[in-house]
C-alpha cells in the first residue's frame, strides 16, 4: 500500500485547513500533520482536524521539544489521542538556536540530550506512570490526570543530521525528514540501517517518513513560483543552509542569501534552480507531481508527506486541487 499524508502550515486558516484534510480523508491520504511556528497553535489545530475527521490520522509536525515541557506535551498529545480515538501521531523536533533563543527567549538545551531526556518522558507517562525525573535538561514529578487513551503513540524524530538519525534508531522512534533529496534519502537510510545493525536490532523497524516541498499547478511555470519562495525561505535557516550545501547547492544558497540578506527576496526566489526544485521538491503539473511521488516511494520512504504551498490567491482552491492531483 502506498502511503501518502498532507503537512498544512499553522499560518493557514483553520476552516481552509479542515476542508483540505477531509479532502484528503476522502481520496484516501493516511495522514494530517500541522507545522508549528508562530501562527497558530498546534494542538488546538489537531483537535480541530481530529474533530472534523473519521479516519486520517492527526498530529503535529513537528512540535518542537522546547517551548513546552514535556509533562504539557503529554497531556497535549494523549487529549489529541482520546478526542480522535486513538488516530495521534507526534512529531517531534529540535527547531533551531535563534528561534528558540532569539523568538521564544528560552535556553537551548543541547539537542541531542534534550530529545532523549523528552522522549523518555513523555512515553513514560503516555504508559500511565508516576514520573519522578531528573536529567540535564529535563526535571520534572507529574503523571497524567487521566487514563490515555493509548499508552503508546507513534513519535516521529525529525532528524537534518546523522547523530539524530541514530538516536531516533536507539529510542525505538521513527524517523521524520525534511530538505533531502533522494540521494539524502537514501544516505539516510544507510546511517539508520549501520546504527540498528550496532545495537544488534536484527530488522530495523525504523519508519522512514518524509516532507517533501510541494506545489502543483495545472501550469508548471505558476507551481516552480511557488516552489522556489518556499525553498528560498528555508535556504536563509542556519541548520537547512548545512545541509544544502552538504547536499551540493553550495552556490544557490549563497546567491538566494546574498540577495535574502538585502532585503530582495523576490530575486532570491529566482536562484532557487532547477535543479534545485527536481532534487528537493514535488513541482509541476499533476503528471509530473505524481512521477515524482513514485521515485520517493522506490527510494525507501514508507510515508511521504506533501508540504502543500498554494500556487494561487485562492488557498483553499489550490491546496484540494493538489491533494486530490496527488491521490495514488
Amino acid at each position: 500500500m502506498k502511503r501518502i499524508g498532507i503537512a498544512v502550515s499553522g499560518a493557514l486558516n483553520t476552516h481552509d485547513a479542515i476542508h483540505c484534510v477531509k479532502a484528503a480523508e476522502n481520496v484516501g491520504y493516511e495522514s494530517a500533520w500541522v507545522t508549528e511556528s508562530t501562527s497558530r497553535e498546534v494542538f488546538s489545530f489537531t483537535q480541530a482536524l481530529a474533530s472534523a475527521t473519521n479516519r486520517i490520522k492527526v498530529g503535529p509536525g513537528i512540535a518542537n521539544i522546547y517551548t513546552r515541557p514535556p509533562s504539557l506535551l503529554a497531556m497535549g498529545a494523549a487529549t489529541l489521542d482520546e478526542a480522535s480515538d486513538g488516530r495521534a501521531l507526534l512529531g517531534l523536533g529540535t527547531s533551531n538556536r535563534p528561534r528558540i533563543e532569539g523568538v521564544h527567549g528560552l535556553p537551548y538545551y543541547p539537542p541531542l540530550i534534550r530529545m532523549r531526556e523528552y522522549v523518555e518522558i513523555i512515553r513514560k507517562l503516555l504508559a500511565g506512570e508516576n514520573v519522578d525525573y531528573k536529567g540535564t535538561t529535563c526535571t520534572l514529578k507529574f503523571q497524567l490526570g487521566f487514563k490515555p487513551h493509548r499508552p503508546v503513540i507513534p513519535i516521529y524524530v525529525a532528524a537534518l543530521r546523522e547523530n539524530m538519525i541514530k538516536l531516533a534508531v536507539e529510542l525505538g522512534g521513527n524517523l521524520l525528514l525534511y530538505f533531502r533529496t533522494i540521494e539524502g534519502i537514501d544516505l539516510a537510510r544507510r546511517q539508520l540501517r549501520t546504527k540498528s545493525d550496532a545495537l544488534k536490532l536484527g530488522t530495523n523497524k525504523t519508519e522512514i517518513a518524509s516532507f517533501i516541498t510541494t506545489a502543483i499547478a495545472p501550469e508548471r511555470k505558476e507551481a516552480e513560483k511557488t516552489a522556489q519562495r518556499a525553498i528560498a525561505q528555508f535556504a536563509t535557516i542556519p541548520p537547512y543552509v548545512k545541509l544544502l550545501k552538504e547536499s551540493g547547492f553550495s552556490d544557490e544558497v549563497a546567491d538566494i542569501n546574498a540577495l535574502w540578506y538585502q532585503g530582495d527576496r523576490a530575486n532570491a526566489a529566482s536562484k532557487v534552480t532547477k535543479r534545485m526544485l527536481d532534487g528537493l521538491a514535488i513541482v509541476g503539473t499533476p503528471e509530473e507531481g505524481r512521477a515524482k511521488v513514485e521515485e520517493y516511494l522506490s527510494a525507501g520512504v514508507q510515508q511521504l508527506i506533501f508540504y502543500l504551498h498554494p500556487t494561487t490567491a485562492n488557498v483553499r482552491e489550490s491546496l484540494t486541487y493538489q491533494i486530490r492531483a496527488l491521490a495514488l
